[in-house]
């Protein structure tokens, strides 16, 4: 009877077991399913909003190619080349091996600037269109009126922007997809899942960029972000004794992160130090947890500087110094039998706030003087200094601090404080005060030691995560992009059961009445949020750059295929993309050598002589230099504009002498010009042969 009586209780055991598992598979389907639908959401709203802005549908293909300015039309440019190819090897060489963006040098692409994004798609595309999967569409002649030409347009997957834009809109989905399934994962609730989706639509302009610039490293890169950070948040939760599969998935993402970005290691490095003071307040308890992070941080490191051609920058990116710095602290308490004593010593005041509160900050310092030392080591060794201007940017930002680089960056919107703007637009979709009210209520929970909620160390990490997101935006504003996506994370942790504090009522305490919150919060959210849809769709214009065109039909049907050209960073990324001619500088600036040579470049702005600056772009290897009206002819007292830069920063600049690039513009005698010749000329451009 015994025997029998265990037996039924094992059955009854196995059974409720076997069905919590199929119940733990239909939530995840579940929540797979929501991610993919709000996913397709997104990926109709960008693409439509682009396609307000621009009318893309109705522009040929080379005003399509002229609306990725700067940096854009430099990464298009290389899944052009790939496509375009003879062969799929020959697209690799044109990536590995190429001599139109840094000419005479050929450099390796693949290298130096993080588009394996465009190599992948452009792989694709070639692989689609060989076995006919796509087609454009039946094209139209567009009429442009009776001063410009009519031109054909074609939608559909087989025209490569099309393509290309697709890609980007698939991977805007997978952010939407991901900040859902990181919320719901963290507050353990799908209604908190929907709650961060809704505030991330309701703040979209603060959320996102990819609908006016899809081709920049952001739009490939921070859906990854997202997905390394649920990597991560999923390891810290875990209570299982193997971690394998936890430092398989980080390694994986983290690798692809740092191909699409070479921002990536910047905002890794946030994350170790993140769980750095998170393990260092206990927040973190378990560490096995901690050292699969790290492990799999390292491995996705050293795949990543393996598959980018042993990329130098990352072997001295103070990813790899602090993930080196907090592994030498968690060797030295394991090891050292002093650290032992000291740490037993003390074990008393462990548990007293004052004490932890006293040790994570002495901690914590020593490990970012680690990091630091270690960084400067790693980089004189190797002799790197492709990302000195970053530290120089934050000095700048500090101190008075000037020079020609940091003031390029500096002088941008996009690189100045945060301001005010953001701040109070997330606040009137009240998602700043939600996020800080959620930030209060975690923390009174442990404060008061109120275990009711569950608080689990992804919630802590990502608090902190976002908390670090904060300062990095506050610096420089482009960061925000960082922040208020994970601000809507952070408010889906309201949905959590048990996180509104106890009251002296039980009534309120009722899942019924939690929930009524949460839908009145979303409520008050749509009231500015849906306006700010509106207003979004409400955006409606018609790309066009006829100058720029003129200029771009020039080099085309008057110059050499072999011909070089120097001129305005944005500019010269359009010109290599549409007339795949070769240029001395461009846009992407994370080199230092790249870095010397702008400089010399722009020594158009300055006051030097014309005879010098010839000779200084003869030496370069230039043919013809292009000047822009919006770069020479602004106002030389101007803080920001190029004249003024220069006479900053050049040691042998004369403001008794006029500025060269106005003379050069404006100047119609030959003799006036010499020793250049001028060539082209309308109302913005102006061509000089060298």
């Amino acid at each position: 009877m015994a025997g029998k009586k265990t037996g039924t209780k094992k059955k009854a055991n196995d059974d409720y077991k076997n069905e919590d598992s199929a119940s733990n598979w239909m939530s995840i389907f579940f929540t797979v399913a929501i991610g993919i639908a709000v996913g397709a959401v997104n990926m109709y709203h960008v693409s439509r909003l682009y396609e307000n802005d621009r009318n893309f549908s109705h522009l040929s293909t080379m005003e399509r190619e002229m609306g990725f300015r700067t940096e854009m039309g430099l990464y298009y440019s290389y899944f052009k080349t790939v496509i375009e190819a003879e062969g799929t090897l020959t697209g690799l060489k044109g990536l590995y091996a190429n001599n139109l963006t840094e000419f005479p040098d050929t450099i390796n692409v693949l290298h130096r600037f993080n588009v394996y994004p465009e190599l992948f798609i452009g792989l694709t595309y070639r692989f689609a269109e060989s076995r006919k999967w796509i087609s454009k569409h039946p094209c139209w002649t567009i009429n442009r009126g009776e001063d410009r030409s009519s031109v054909q347009s074609c939608d559909g997957w087989g025209d490569p922007a099309y393509f290309y834009l697709g890609a980007v809109w698939i991977f805007s989905g997978l952010t939407t997809f991901t900040v859902f399934v990181l919320s719901t994962y963290i507050s353990s609730s799908k209604l908190g899942g929907l709650l961060s989706v809704a505030a991330f639509f309701y703040n979209h302009d603060e959320c996102t960029r990819v609908m006016w610039t899809p081709p920049l490293r952001e739009s490939f890169g921070y859906p990854l972000s997202l997905l390394q950070i649920l990597c991560v948040s999923w390891t810290l939760n875990s209570n299982k004794p193997s971690l394998r599969k936890n430092i398989i998935a980080i390694s994986i993402v983290t690798t692809l992160y740092l191909m699409s970005w070479q921002f990536a290691q910047f905002t890794l490095f946030t994350q170790v130090t993140v769980l750095r003071g998170l393990h260092l307040l206990e927040l973190v308890p378990r560490k096995e947890a901690v050292e699969a992070v790290l492990r799999g941080l390292l491995i996705g490191l050293i795949f990543g500087f393996v598959v980018l051609f042993m990329n130098d920058m990352l072997l001295t990116s103070w990813l790899f110094s602090s993930i080196l710095a907090f592994n030498l602290f968690l060797w030295l308490t394991l090891v050292l039998p002093t650290a032992q004593s000291w740490s037993s010593s003390l074990s008393a005041f462990s548990n007293r706030i004052f004490w932890k509160l006293l040790r994570a900050p002495i901690a914590m310092l020593g490990f970012i003087l680690a990091t630091a030392i270690l960084k400067l080591v790693w980089s004189r060794v190797l002799s790197v200094e492709d990302d000195a201007h970053v530290l120089n940017l934050l000095k700048s930002k500090l101190t008075d601090y000037q020079d020609f680089d940091t003031m390029l960056y500096t002088c941008a919107k996009e690189f100045d404080f945060l301001g005010w703007e953001m701040p109070l637009k997330t606040s009137k979709t009240l998602l700043l005060p939600a996020s800080f009210f959620t930030a209060m209520l975690v923390l009174g929970k442990k404060v008061r030691n109120d275990n009711s909620a569950q608080l689990n160390p992804a919630i802590w990490y990502n608090l902190a995560q976002t908390c670090v997101y904060g300062i990095m935006a506050l610096g420089i504003m482009r960061l925000k992009l960082f922040f208020t996506p994970h601000l809507c994370i952070v408010v889906g942790i309201l949905a959590k059961d048990q996180i509104l504090p106890s009251t002296r009522w039980p009534r309120f305490n009722t899942k019924l009445v939690h929930t009524s919150m949460i839908f009145c919060l979303l409520g008050l959210m749509s009231i500015k949020g849906i306006s700010n849809l509106q207003h979004s769709y409400s955006r409606l214009g018609e790309y066009s750059d006829p100058p720029l065109e003129d200029l771009l039909d020039w080099v085309n049907a008057k110059t050499s295929t072999t011909a070089s050209f120097a001129g305005p960073m944005p500019l010269m990324a359009n010109l290599m993309l549409s007339t795949r001619r070769p240029i001395i500088n461009h846009p992407h600036y994370e080199d230092v050598g790249l870095r010397a040579r702008t400089r010399l470049v722009y020594q158009m702005y300055s006051r030097r002589d014309p005879k010098e600056y010839h000779h200084t772009l003869r030496d370069l290897g230039a043919n013809y230099v292009v000047l822009s009206s919006g770069w020479c002819l602004e106002e030389a007292s101007s803080p920001c504009s190029m004249a003024h830069i220069l006479d900053v920063t050049d040691e042998g600049s004369d403001e008794k002498k006029a500025p060269l690039c106005p003379r050069l513009f404006s100047s119609h005698s030959p003799a006036d010009l010499l020793p250049f010749t001028r060539v082209f000329a309308n109302e913005v451009y102006v061509v000089l042969k060298v």
